[in-house]
């Protein structure tokens, strides 16, 4: 389950991804079972680029994958 407070998610085939209390999560849209929950970005936002999600974070900004077989390192 998604904790968003104050944040976006973004939609790619059929997952959602968004921050959950500050830490990267992908959870199935069919489902709503979590694929994986990883990285410590704090607030910030997401946005869907393609195949990819640009986390926008207080202290950070990062573009990873969007691969719900694989968590972004």
């Amino acid at each position: 389950m998604l904790a968003t407070k104050f944040t976006n998610v973004t939609v790619i085939d059929n997952h959602i991804y968004g921050l959950s209390d500050g830490i990267l999560d992908c959870v199935s849209l069919e489902t709503g079972e979590r694929a994986w929950k990883k990285g410590r970005y704090r607030q910030g936002q997401v946005l869907g680029v393609g195949q990819r999600i640009l986390v926008l974070a207080k202290m950070q900004s990062r573009l990873v994958e969007a691969n719900p077989r694989s968590s972004p390192s």
